[in-house]
């Protein structure tokens, strides 16, 4: 797991300049691959079916329908929320509702990781990087041993 971190950590963006939206789709994009590649290894011909014509939100279900239980169903909702996120921020020049479901995406990590939360910068940005990098580790674990 810790190989995949250190592989897909230098996409992400390393120092606080980088704007909130390039966080989103940056993140999003790493975790969309590891959705992407974990559906494909389940596949017997991955060439005879190509998955980058799927919707990301489809390839998800798909992913929780090979898995199963191994996909937390926190995870599940945190990602829909992400992906949500990500839409408005890919698909609109403005959205007044992005900022509530940016704060609701976070809080749902605080509430769940208080300890760890603790640790964590106190900036939107800095909260967000921590949700997007734990999203993108829970999916690294799926389908190996812990």
């Amino acid at each position: 797991m810790m190989n995949g971190l250190l592989k897909h950590g230098r996409h992400l963006p390393a120092n606080k300049k980088h704007s909130l939206e390039v966080l989103v789709l940056r993140g999003h994009l790493l975790i969309e691959r590891e959705v992407f590649r974990l559906v494909e290894e389940q596949f017997r011909k991955p060439k005879v079916f190509d998955l980058s014509r799927m919707p990301f939100a489809v390839v998800l279900r798909l992913a929780e329908a090979l898995y199963g239980s191994e996909v937390l169903d926190w995870v599940l909702e945190d990602t829909k929320q992400l992906n949500t996120i990500r839409n408005s921020i890919a698909h609109q020049l403005t959205d007044d509702t992005l900022a509530p479901r940016i704060k609701r995406f976070v809080s749902r990590f605080e509430s769940r990781e208080k300890k760890i939360f603790a640790f964590v910068g106190n900036t939107v940005n800095e909260k967000l990087a921590y949700c997007v990098a734990s999203l993108h580790s829970e999916f690294l674990k799926i389908g190996k041993e812990v």
